[in-house]
Formats: structure tokens, sequence, C-alpha cells
């Protein structure tokens, strides 16, 4: 996991993972090539409409670029009421409360 990144990374990481240029991307999104790069140096903060021309050009959605995906689905596991799964020794065999049940079927 990379951790979290700004608006600027993630441009530029769906960018590049895209193969395109900050010159390519910017001529497809309808943008400055100027501006490009400073939305990815996080110099600028863009307007909504450019956000969601940069991402439509990207073929991505416009939350992808405003939100890390692991903050919209965090794993179950980092908070605190979770169910453990059955390999944590804690709570191995015989401790997650099923023995004696009936089984379904």
């Amino acid at each position: 996991m990379k951790g979290r990144r700004t608006l600027g990374e993630r441009i530029r990481d769906f960018r590049e993972s895209a193969g395109l240029t900050q010159a390519a991307l910017a001529q497809a999104a309808n943008i400055g090539r100027v501006t490009l790069v400073r939305l990815e140096k996080g110099e600028q903060s863009p307007r909504f409409k450019t956000l969601d021309a940069i991402a439509k050009a990207l073929g991505r959605h416009t939350t992808d670029l405003l939100v890390e995906p692991e903050s919209l689905f965090p794993p179950a596991t980092q908070h605190p009421g979770a169910i453990p799964k059955q390999s944590d020794p804690q709570y191995g065999p015989g401790r997650n409360g099923s023995e004696g049940l009936i089984p379904v079927g």
C-alpha cells in the first residue's frame, strides 16, 4: 500500500498507469499542459469540471481521483468490532462459539 496520496499524486499515478504523457492527457482532457503540471504538483486546485474531464480522459470515475480506494472500503479487520479471522490464534478452533451448532443442509 502506498499510503495516503495527494490528489496530484493520484492523477499522476493514473496517468502513468495509462501510459500517457502530461501533454497527451492534457489534450485528451481539453486542458492546458501547464494546468495539468500544476495539478500534479499540488500547486493548483482543480474545478470539478476539470477534474471530471481528466477522469474521463483516463477512463476513470471522478471519485477515483478524489479518494483512495482503501478509504472507501477499508479491510474489516481495521474496525474494533470486526469479526476475527479463524486463523487468528486468539480466536482459533473452539473459541468462536460455533461448536455444537447443527450444520445447515
